[in-house]
């Protein structure tokens, strides 16, 4: 996790090294955490899509497990696997929202997909007591990778933090329900920049 932090800092120092809102979804709402409270001079919001924290023991092993299977067998069970991990209301009122996830997924090399598992699978918590900026975080109520219970866990920390759970919803939360997150990133972006 610490090169995705290095290379974001990287590029926030070289574009005008002045903070930034950063927004993640899942993975990349830990690397979020981290950089926040590494570098917290140069984040001015966070909105976490689907946040997670730091992977129990047996999810260490389970993306352990999915990255040798990316790399025997490729991306297609993992495809298949990740996108019925929709909720069944999404399938349904979203068609587009299921190939959509399936087919990111089959269009990534499965040697790069098994590194993101195992960079996973390696990542430590963020010290969330660092955070000190406007924090949102939204997730699905049928969400079985960042549960609501766990985005109340990371708000509790978090100073300020609060949390929108969205209904009818799993973990693919900016696919499932767009305009509810692109509404609910603009309120959160509109208040930080007092607009």
């Amino acid at each position: 996790m610490t090169t995705f932090v290095d290379a974001i800092v990287e590029v926030v120092q070289t574009v005008g090294n002045t903070p930034v809102h950063l927004v993640g979804h899942s993975m990349g709402t830990l690397v979020c955490q981290l950089l926040a409270a590494r570098e917290s001079q140069l984040v001015k919001s966070l909105t976490l899509f689907g946040p997670i924290l730091e992977p129990s023991d047996s999810a260490r092993q389970r993306l352990k497990d999915r990255a040798r299977v990316a790399r025997q067998d490729g991306m297609l069970g993992i495809a298949d696997e990740v996108s019925a991990s929709l909720s069944s209301t999404s399938k349904t009122a979203n068609p587009l929202a299921a190939p959509f996830v399936r087919e990111s997924h089959l269009r990534q090399g499965a040697d790069a997909f098994a590194r993101s598992c195992e960079a996973l699978a390696d990542a430590k918590a963020a010290d969330l007591r660092l955070l000190n900026c406007p924090t949102l975080l939204v997730t699905g109520d049928e969400d079985a990778v960042a549960s609501p219970e766990m985005a109340r866990a990371i708000a509790e920390k978090v100073r300020g933090a609060r949390v929108k759970v969205l209904d009818h919803c799993g973990h693919w939360t900016p696919f499932e329900r767009p305009r509810d997150c692109a509404r609910l990133l603009l309120e959160h972006l509109k208040a930080q920049d007092g607009r």
